[in-house]
């Protein structure tokens, strides 16, 4: 799935901001991960950054873990 498309889905009330914001923080991570972060201290930055809970950034990543978007 294209990242155009999910934004579309999302912006015509199609899919919850849920299934949104799990990409949105699976994309924050892989952004730390390349900047030579750990996985944990990645999602430590990023529960800092969007405001969430640890264990929501790990139940994003494991939601997303199959599901690629281009």
């Amino acid at each position: 799935m294209k990242r155009s498309d999910l934004k579309i889905l999302y912006s015509n009330g199609l899919i919850s901001s849920k299934p949104f914001s799990y990409f949105e923080i699976k994309d924050k991570v892989a952004q730390y991960r390349k900047q030579g972060m750990s996985k944990t201290d990645s999602v430590k930055a990023t529960a800092k950054l969007t405001g969430v809970s640890i264990v929501t950034i790990w139940s994003a990543l494991r939601s997303t873990k199959d599901i690629e978007l281009i």
